[in-house]
This record gives structure tokens, sequence and C-alpha cells, in this order.
């Protein structure tokens, strides 16, 4: 699909924009946000130095298959969260503040204003690997999905691999 032009994720001019992907897992999770967003290719070739001509226009993706994308990952953080806190305590009150203090953390509201900000649901990024992570501690009574969502974690964001002692302890 990259070749075709349609996913244009890991292009350089990419970098710093919400179209920008960190990780294979990143980049395989855009692909259905993406086909549904833009169904035909927004350049005719995605190359790692497009020509910038006014003859030859690049376009970038539509931000709305990042942006829906993460969307997903939050609501995924979100119920796996609701999961393992009623899972563990057998309560769900504690379950539902246990989603409400995440949903209101500044690191996933973000901190800062518009132009200088850091962390928060505008960085994929920063919520995919969350969201899988929490996923797998939703699934710790299946140590076999539990340890596949934790790669899948660490193939979105590099931080899950500090776990690894502790998993495989």
């Amino acid at each position: 699909l990259r070749e075709r032009g349609r996913l244009p994720y890991g292009d350089p001019l990419l970098t710093g924009t919400p179209g920008a992907a960190y990780g294979p897992v990143l980049y395989a999770a855009h692909v259905p946000f993406q086909v549904m967003v833009s169904p035909q290719p927004v350049n005719t070739r995605s190359s790692p130095q497009p020509l910038l001509k006014p003859e030859l226009p690049y376009y970038l993706p539509p931000a709305l298959a990042t942006k829906l994308c993460t969307i997903v990952f939050h609501l995924v953080s979100v119920v796996a969260l609701f999961v393992s806190a009623a899972r563990l305590s057998g309560r769900r009150d504690v379950a539902w503040a246990m989603a409400a203090l995440y949903c209101g953390s500044p690191y996933v509201l973000g901190v800062g204003g518009d132009h200088s900000f850091i962390g928060g649901l505008t960085f994929v990024s920063h919520i995919g690997p969350a969201a899988l992570t929490l996923a797998a501690f939703a699934c710790l009574a299946a140590p076999f999905a539990s340890g596949l969502l934790l790669a899948l974690a660490t193939g979105a964001g590099f931080y899950p691999i500090l776990m690894f002692p502790a998993w495989t302890a």
C-alpha cells in the first residue's frame, strides 16, 4: 500500500505532523483509518524525497485518519483499565474511578497550550503503546494474550520493553 501512495507514514515530510507514526504496529494500526478516510491515494507515488515542484504537488494525508486511530486507542485504554480494575478490586465503582482518573490525567489530556504542548491525545505515539499495555494488563488471566499484547505494545513504541524483566518473572 505504501508503494501505491495510499500510506505515506514514515515519509520524512510528515515528521512532526499528525500523520507521523512510530513503530510498525502504529503503521499497521493506521491502515484501516487511512483507507476509510482516503480510499484513493493522496499522491501518485510516495518516495523518501518527493520532488516539490509547482507542477508536481505533494499532498499530506488526512490528519483525520490519525485522529480516529488515536481515539480508538484511547477507548481501548479506558475499557482495558476498567476491566483490569474491576477484576482486581471486584468492585465496579473502583473501576469507574480508575477510568475517570486516567481520562482526567494531564498526561492523557495533554500539558501546554495551543503551540507548545506535550503528551496527551495529540500524539498517537503516546496513546497507542499505553493502550496496548493496559490491554495486556486486562488479559493477565490469559498469559499468551497478555504477552502478545505486550509485544504489540513494544512494536508500537519502545517503552514497554522496559517491562520485560517483570513480565518474565
